[in-house]
């Protein structure tokens, strides 16, 4: 599956550590949904599902 390119992203760090998370202020047309979203690396953060800690990913990201 191709995915199309959205655009510009602006990018976050948060206490010294790069790049935590990520947004398309405005992207292209074919993404327009997104505007305004902000998306985080799983594989830097913690993520909680209904009280549950979950196992970070490893990936190049992490």
């Amino acid at each position: 599956m191709l995915y199309p390119y959205k655009g510009t992203a602006e990018y976050w760090s948060v206490n010294g550590h790069a790049d935590l998370a990520w947004s398309y202020r405005t992207p292209l047309e074919e993404s327009r949904r997104i505007a305004g979203l902000v998306s985080f690396y799983d594989e830097k953060v913690d993520v909680y599902v209904d009280g549950v800690l979950q196992e970070r990913p490893k990936s190049k990201f992490a």
